[in-house]
């Protein structure tokens, strides 16, 4: 039998390590969705899916509290995947036996094609330390089992079916001529011991939080609220839930018959700060109204992903743009150098078929690239574009967000450009960490004194092209990049310098530097490619000269001039061919410097 559990989670740091590793005693796999946590949640699942269990992450990026469309979409994965038995559960609810015994056992003899009743049994800690696994930790219950519940979906039925989960997974149900046909679930041999209350601080934070995210997905009169109006009043009014409160009739209970001993190593003491939390959740859903306002404009966005013949690199950047969340949304593939494979033309003419996706070759009129960049300028449909190189990656709310900050933001900017914290990249890195405060949030500058910037430093934003988002009419000022992927490689200096120095257009001439980040750092070149970099630096510190003061070129000439030497050193260390062209070039540039 095969046995999947699924369940979404936001701000469950103190109780989540206990909650996957007692559901994976009895589930063959967890999906878990994980909803913009503010605490170490996510951190916590990423360590225990690194450790090699069974777990895997998703992440849902609406700020509005989506349950039941998550579940159901989970639900459909799980039969998709051949599920016999389907777990819908919270991180706070432990499935467990109502006598002493295994779970599995009990889920064993289970039909896939039922959908089975389990009750709730409010239950809490009263002690014992926060890194210790929760069903060891001495605690209290409700003295009977409650009337709440939850349901378990055998997969079979759920995949003829096409069965779908109610908001909170207290039951499934049946679409049929557009009603809802609830299927009468069945009681078994299990029950969900519901951890609804475990501190003061994890009631508060939960109280706040789910209320603001239901009042913004169903309105402040809605249905499905489940009492946390009530709760999230009380929090504001001083009169936050105690344990007497949540289990008026507690009695104490030992679990440890029922559930198979687990070793936290994750789980340190949890410091909840509710007023982080809830300010993190109401930042969330005020970023969700500003891209509701700018989506009333249907912006559209090309996303150009460039194959230069490293086909591993092109694929890892291809996934990461691909998984962006954006509505209206093409991605262009020029093949600049090499050619594709087989198997990837394949399946790119796959991918074509279910997203707007467009391969341009080069031709052989013009094999240099001239009629391709004529080609992107003609084939790009959108009002805002990205460029991801090979090897760099993307963080799936990029475009969401700043499109939304080049089209509502008061400031003229032509191209907008994520940074990463400091230290992301090494001293004499082609790349540089800008590393913004959050009171600066968004730096401006006009972009011919951020090009003057970047050759002063030797160095572009962390992220490569991935960290930026520009304005079509830039592009088209700059040709597309064209000239700027000689030798089969991107030229980083010249790109930058080609959207920086390009004429104004319609009066947006600014960078805006962004204290969030939207991209991850990009790979790191080789020796080969550090010093490609840096003859680069050389050749346009002597074309842009004009841009300098005769005080600030020196300084920035004596720098390459000390980057080089570290540099040749490092190649001569590691045994590099120096009398390749590159090598060659390099050690002409050091000697006139």
């Amino acid at each position: 039998m095969k046995v999947i559990a699924i369940t979404m989670v936001k701000n469950e740091m103190d109780v989540i390590e206990s909650f996957v590793r007692h559901t994976l005693t009895f589930a063959d796999e967890l999906i878990v969705c994980e909803h913009q946590s503010s605490d170490a949640t996510r951190e916590i699942l990423e360590k225990l899916q690194a450790e090699g269990l069974p777990v895997e992450l998703q992440t849902e990026y609406n700020a509005a509290y989506e349950q039941a469309e998550v579940m159901c979409r989970l639900l459909a994965e799980a039969a998709a995947r051949g599920a016999d038995l389907i777990l819908p559960l919270d991180a706070d609810e432990f499935l467990l036996p109502k006598a002493p015994g295994d779970v599995r056992a009990i889920l064993e003899t289970l039909s896939p094609e039922r959908v089975y009743h389990l009750c709730w049994r409010f239950t809490a800690p009263t002690g014992g330390a926060e890194d210790t696994f929760l069903l060891a930790r001495p605690l209290c219950h409700e003295r009977q089992i409650g009337t709440g519940y939850k349901c378990l979906v055998g997969g079979a039925i759920a995949r003829r079916l096409q069965l779908k989960l109610v908001q909170g997974n207290h039951t499934a149900y049946a679409e049929e001529n557009g009603h809802r046909c609830t299927i009468l679930d069945e009681p078994c041999g299990l029950y969900l011991a519901h951890f609804f209350w475990r501190s003061p601080e994890q009631w508060q934070s939960k109280a706040l939080v789910t209320w603001v995210n239901i009042a913004a997905q169903f309105s402040i009169d809605a249905y499905p609220a489940g009492g946390y109006l009530s709760y999230a009043m009380d929090v504001c009014d001083g009169r936050g839930k105690t344990l007497a409160d949540v289990i008026p009739d507690a009695v104490p209970c030992d679990l440890t018959g029922y559930a198979r001993p687990q070793v936290l190593r994750y789980s340190g003491t949890a410091h909840i700060n509710v007023l982080h939390n809830l300010a993190a959740a109401a930042t969330a859903l005020a970023e969700n109204c500003a891209v509701l306002c700018a989506e009333q404009t249907k912006p559209r966005v090309t996303s150009v992903v460039p194959y230069l013949g490293d086909e591993e690199a092109f694929r890892t950047s291809l996934a990461s743009v691909r998984d962006e969340v954006f509505p209206r949304h093409q991605i262009l593939i020029p093949v600049i150098a090499g050619a594709l494979s087989e198997p990837l033309s394949s399946e790119l003419d796959a991918f074509a078929q279910i997203d707007t996706v467009r391969v341009i070759q080069r031709t052989d009129k013009c094999p240099t690239g001239g009629v391709l960049y004529d080609a992107l300028a003609t084939e790009a449909t959108g009002d805002f574009v990205e460029w991801v190189l090979p090897g760099e990656q993307v963080r799936p709310e990029k475009l969401r967000a700043m499109v939304t900050s080049l089209i509502l933001n008061p400031v003229p900017f032509a191209l907008l450009i994520s940074t990463l914290p400091a230290g992301a990249h090494p001293k004499a890195s082609p790349f540089v960490d800008f590393a913004l405060t959050s009171f600066q949030n968004i730096m401006r500058m006009p972009r011919m004194g951020f090009y003057q910037m970047l050759l002063t430093l030797g160095a572009v934003p962390s992220g490569g092209m991935s960290a930026v988002l520009m304005r079509r009419s830039l592009l088209d000022a700059c040709g597309w990049l064209r000239g700027c992927f000689a030798d089969g490689r991107p030229h980083y200096l010249a790109i930058y310098r080609a959207l920086l120095t390009a004429a104004t257009v319609d009066g947006k001439n600014e960078v805006g530097l962004l204290h969030h980040t939207y991209q991850y750092p990009a790979r790191e070149p080789d020796l080969s490619g550090r010093a490609a970099h840096q003859l680069d630096l050389h050749h346009f510190l002597q074309q842009d000269a004009s841009l300098f003061a005769p005080g600030q070129r020196a300084d920035a000439a004596d720098q390459l001039r000390r980057h080089g030497i570290d540099l040749l050193t490092q190649a001569l260390e590691a045994g590099e061919d120096t009398s390749r062209p590159v090598w060659q070039a390099y050690q002409s540039m050091l000697q006139a410097l």
